[in-house]
C-alpha cells in the first residue's frame, strides 16, 4: 500500500486522468468540426513561461466554450497591473476616505516612537505623501481616474462573463466609448471639478489650482507668416489640456484599437442575432448580408455556406420562431425540432459564430488555477505533473464524469505485478520426482502448488483515483 502511494504511481495516475480528459475533449472537437483557439502565456512562481491553449467549440447539449490598514474598517489595496477590478478597488478608499488617509499619514509623521534610520525614513515618506494628497490637483486627478476606471470595470466584468456574446460585448464597448467621448468636453470637466471640490472640502483645502511660476519660452519663427504661440495662463485650462484631455484620449484610443476586430466581426455576423426579425426585413438586405458572410468564409475557392440557400433557410427559421432568440438559443431550437438536415447553412453559420471568442477571459481563469496549483512550496514540481494537475483542475466537470471503473481496469492491466511466494518445483532444491535431495520416499513432498501471483487490487487503484480527483 505504501508503494502504491509513491510519487511515481501518483504521476502515472495523474497522467492517466489527464489523458482521458484530453481524449474526450478532442473527440468532441472533431465532432464539432468548427473551433477557435485562444493562446495566452504567463510566468509562474518559478519564472517559467507557461502557455495555455483554450479550444472554443459548439456542443449543442452544452454551453459554448470550453483575480495593511491603519484606520478602522478601511483597507488600502495595492495597485494591480492586470485586473481592472483591482484598480478600481485600489482607488475607492482614496476616493471616499482621502481625509482619513491624510490624517493617518500625519499621525505616522508625528509618531515619535519611530526611531532609527528606518523610522526616520518612514516619517519623511509619510509627510511627503500627506503633502501630495492634500493638493487640489491630486483630488481632480483622483476623480478623473475613478470615473474612467469605474466605467471600464463594468465593461471588463461583462467581457469576463462566460455567457458574453459578440453582440452584447459590442454594445457594451460602444456604450463605454460614448461615455468617454461625452466626458471630453467642458461640461464633463466641470462635473469632475464638482467631485474634486467635495474631496477638497473634506481635506479642508482650497479648491483652486496652484499657479506654477515658469519662464515663458518663445519659439523662434522660421517664417514671418507663422503665428505666435500663446501659452495657457489659466492653471485650470492648463490642467484640462495637459492632463484631463490627455488621459481621455488614451482611454478612447485604447478602446478603439483593442476591439477594432470585434467591430469587424459584428459587421459580418451581426444579422444572425435577430433571426426572428428577418421575416420583416427586405429580401435584398438579407441576401446582401448572406453574400458578405459567404465571402468571409471562402478560402481558395471553397466556402462553407451558400448565400442564396442561407437566405432562404433564415426566412424559414424566422417563421418558426415565436419570439426573438439569441444565436445559441436558436441553434438549440433547431436541434430540438430536428431541423439540422433541413437548414444546414443556418446551423453552420451559427456554429461558426458561437466559436468566435469575445475575450481572453478563459485563459485568465486558467492562470488563476495555475496559481492555486503551482505555489511557492510546489515551485520544483515537474512540468508533466503540473500540466496533468492543471488539466484535471480546469476541466473538473469532465474529470467528475470519467468512468473510473474503466480507468481502474486500464491502470491495473498496465501495472500488474507478479511476486513468487513459493519456490518453483523445478528449482535445484527439488528433483524430478518432486522430492527434496537427501530425503527418502516417505518424506516426499506432494507438489500441489506451482506459483502464487499477486496483482494490484482494484480497491487500491480506485482509492488513489478518487484522491487525485478530490
Amino acid at each position: 500500500m505504501v508503494y502504491c502511494l509513491g510519487k511515481r504511481i501518483q504521476n502515472e495516475l495523474i497522467q492517466l486522468l489527464a489523458s482521458a480528459i484530453k481524449e474526450k475533449i478532442l473527440a468532441e472537437v472533431k465532432l464539432a468540426k468548427y473551433f477557435s483557439i485562444i493562446l495566452d502565456c504567463t510566468p509562474d512562481i518559478s519564472h517559467i513561461e507557461q502557455l495555455t491553449m483554450i479550444l472554443r467549440y459548439v456542443d449543442i447539449k452544452k454551453e459554448p466554450e470550453v483575480l495593511v490598514s491603519i484606520m478602522k474598517d478601511l483597507t488600502i489595496k495595492p495597485l494591480s497591473e492586470t485586473r481592472w477590478e483591482s484598480r478600481i478597488d485600489a482607488l475607492k478608499p482614496l476616493r471616499y476616505h482621502l481625509a482619513d488617509i491624510y490624517d493617518a499619514l500625519l499621525e505616522i509623521y508625528e509618531d515619535t516612537n519611530l526611531k532609527g534610520s528606518s523610522g526616520s525614513s518612514t516619517r519623511v515618506e509619510a509627510k511627503e505623501l500627506a503633502d501630495a494628497v492634500s493638493k487640489y490637483e491630486f483630488a481632480v486627478s483622483l476623480a478623473t481616474w475613478y470615473n474612467i476606471l469605474f466605467e471600464v470595470n463594468i465593461t471588463s466584468k461583462h467581457l469576463q462573463d462566460k455567457d458574453a456574446d459578440l453582440n452584447s460585448a459590442t454594445k457594451q464597448l460602444e456604450a463605454t466609448k460614448s461615455y468617454l467621448l461625452s466626458c471630453r468636453c467642458d461640461d464633463g470637466f466641470q462635473k469632475v471639478l464638482v467631485d474634486a471640490t467635495e474631496v477638497a472640502q473634506e481635506l479642508e483645502i482650497e479648491p483652486q489650482f496652484e499657479k506654477k511660476q515658469s519662464r515663458k519660452r518663445q519659439k523662434k519663427r522660421l517664417f514671418d507668416y507663422e503665428a505666435h504661440e500663446e501659452s495657457l495662463e489659466d492653471p485650470s485650462q492648463t490642467f484640462k489640456v495637459e492632463f484631463y484631455y490627455s488621459v481621455l484620449d488614451m482611454a478612447i484610443q485604447s478602446v478603439e484599437e483593442r476591439f477594432h476586430q470585434l467591430h469587424s466581426y459584428k459587421a459580418i455576423f451581426g444579422f444572425l442575432y435577430d433571426i426572428h426579425g428577418i421575416k420583416y426585413a427586405p429580401n435584398a438586405d438579407i441576401l446582401h448580408d448572406c453574400q458578405n458572410l459567404e465571402k468571409s468564409l471562402t478560402h481558395n475557392g471553397h466556402h462553407d455556406i451558400d448565400a442564396r440557400d442561407l437566405c432562404s433557410e433564415l426566412k424559414a427559421v424566422s417563421r418558426c420562431l415565436t419570439k426573438p432568440m439569441l444565436p445559441q438559443a436558436a441553434l438549440c431550437f433547431i436541434s430540438e425540432q430536428k431541423l439540422q438536415d433541413s437548414v444546414p447553412n443556418v446551423v453552420i453559420a451559427l456554429r461558426i459564430l458561437l466559436t468566435l471568442p469575445v475575450s481572453v477571459a478563459s485563459g485568465e481563469r486558467s492562470f488563476s488555477k495555475l496559481k492555486l496549483i503551482n505555489t511557492y512550496l510546489r515551485s520544483t514540481m515537474l512540468q508533466q505533473r503540473l500540466v496533468g494537475l492543471a488539466t484535471i483542475s480546469i476541466e473538473n466537470e469532465e474529470a467528475s464524469n470519467l468512468n473510473l471503473a474503466e480507468l481502474v481496469g486500464k491502470f491495473a492491466s498496465l501495472k500488474a505485478r507478479r511476486v513468487e511466494l513459493w519456490p518453483c518445483p523445478r528449482s535445484p532444491r527439488w528433483n524430478h520426482q518432486g522430492q527434496q535431495p537427501g530425503l527418502d520416499g516417505d518424506s516426499t513432498v506432494v507438489k500441489e502448488l506451482d506459483w502464487y501471483v499477486i496483482r494490484s487490487r482494484d480497491f487500491f487503484s480506485a482509492h488513489l483515483l478518487r484522491v487525485v480527483l478530490v
